[in-house]
């Protein structure tokens, strides 16, 4: 059974973010919107302000900002989220998006590729730069992305379409015909796929086809393929009512106010019955205050509506430990990391799930991933240590100990503790003493005195073998 501490979802982090956010945003927003949606926004900033290393919290103020056009502001924001979530896809590639909104192709070129880079298998990510290459006429880099998108998306009619573009453009014709043939059967009714293939007709001489490919162009042109974007989709949804509550219910939830959250998410299902977020986060609200038979029913809601959300696998897995089903926890939160595999949360616990069964290369692999998705992480810093000094690694392990104490909270003096013990092992006694007598005092101030007394002991065997000649 995992501590019930490690089940937190709310981690405090303290350090700065690379750009600071505009001194004029808050005037700004007065100014643009309606009264709901500036009261929205402006909760949202005051929060951001007050938690700058929140990556979610940045970030959910970017893509509200985003969601209302206000693309050079949104754009700051994801620059400012890139910097304290740097292995998160999703902000280079909001931000590609937004730099598009803006006519700044060449500033989304590079925000893409990255959003590319972290995720290969993303195709709006892999169309949209390709499309920005082409753009910019860089044929060669584009005709790259095209050709791996088509090698990973062999069904993408937009990808086969684009890099007919290419080939045509560089007067590869009878490439370009092939490109553009497998477009067309792929959507019959993608009239961009007819205009080329009546281009590549008419520049071959073959005015019949060309003529009967143009025609269908005329008739299609308005039919672009779907493409599904699950990214640009939460953006939309941000301006719904019953968006509003849940964005609310998610601060309340941070600040670990489960009781006014749950109103919030009850709420959000009023707007919107079908809202599956709202039923995943009642799903947690009630697991939090400990009402298991409501989180189920809300588990099984939101799994009925959208069985690929992750938080409902993340959520499922901390019910499964509560419950101490550990194998199906396990399995959860594998899941949830399947359909996000940047979740930094999802990664942690099954970290602790991995080292609780004896599995310490794994959970070390994921302790590392949730630190580097979230880098002020402080209980996968603090896990990550106790792994590392488990292993003897105690060198590595004080520089992840030290990273735990940019937090004060009851928990201290025990990463106080630990890190002593390290520098102990480690020959530094000096800096083990001043260390274990932080940890005694801070024990004391919080109430904590039988680990006061540990500590106690501990010196006081440091200070013996200190005088040992």
């Amino acid at each position: 059974m995992l501590p019930l501490w490690t089940l937190s979802l709310v981690f405090i982090a303290a350090a700065a973010p690379e750009s600071p956010p505009p001194t004029q945003l808050a005037e700004r927003l007065l100014a643009a919107f309606e009264p709901r949606d500036r009261q929205r926004l402006l909760e949202t900033y005051r929060e951001a302000l007050a938690n700058p290393a929140d990556g979610e919290l940045n970030g959910r103020l970017a893509m509200l900002l985003h969601g209302f056009g206000q693309y050079e502001l949104a754009s700051t924001f994801y620059r400012r989220v890139g910097s304290i979530e740097p292995s998160n896809f999703r902000w280079p590639y909001y931000l590609g998006v937004a730099m598009t909104a803006t006519g700044r192709e060449a500033e989304a070129i590079p925000a893409l590729r990255r959003a590319v880079e972290l995720a290969p298998d993303y195709l709006p990510a892999q169309l949209r730069l390709g499309k920005l290459l082409r753009t910019a006429g860089d044929w060669d880099e584009s005709g790259k992305v095209y050709r791996e998108v088509v090698e990973r998306h062999p069904d993408s009619a937009r990808a086969h379409y684009g890099l007919g573009r290419v080939q045509f453009a560089r007067g590869e014709t009878q490439a370009a015909l092939k490109s553009y043939r497998a477009a067309s059967r792929l959507a019959p009714d993608f009239g961009a796929a007819h205009y080329g293939l009546g281009t590549v007709y008419r520049s071959l001489g073959e005015e019949e086809k060309a003529r009967r490919h143009l025609l269908l162009f005329q008739r299609t042109q308005e039919n672009p393929p779907p493409l599904a974007d699950p990214l640009l989709d939460s953006l939309r949804r941000l301006q719904s009512k019953a968006e509003y509550h849940y964005l609310r219910g998610l601060g309340f939830q941070r600040r670990a106010q489960f009781s006014e959250a749950l109103g919030e998410f009850e709420r959000a299902l009023k707007e919107d019955p079908r809202h599956a977020g709202a039923h995943a986060n009642l799903f947690f609200s009630f697991l939090t205050l400990g009402d298991l038979v409501k989180a189920e029913e809300h588990y099984q809601a939101a799994h009925r509506l959208d069985p690929r959300l992750h938080e409902i696998h993340h959520n499922l897995g901390i019910l499964r430990t509560l419950q101490k089903r550990d194998w199906e926890a396990e399995e959860a939160f594998r899941q949830a990391l399947e359909l996000n595999p940047f979740r930094a949360d999802s990664h942690y616990l099954l970290g602790a799930h991995l080292d609780n069964a004896g599995q310490a290369g794994e959970a070390e692999k994921h302790f590392r991933l949730a630190i580097e998705n979230r880098s002020q992480f402080t209980d996968a810093h603090f896990q990550l240590g106790l792994l590392l000094q488990k292993q003897g690694r105690d060198e590595e392990a004080v520089g992840h100990f030290l990273k735990t104490l940019t937090l004060d909270d009851e928990r201290t003096p025990v990463r106080l503790y630990v890190l002593a013990h390290s520098y102990a092992r480690l020959g530094k006694t000096d800096k083990a003493i001043e260390t274990a007598v932080k940890a005694r005092e801070k024990a004391f101030s919080v109430g904590k005195r039988e680990l006061a007394a540990d500590v106690g002991k501990f010196l006081r065997r440091l200070r013996q073998a200190g005088k040992r000649p």
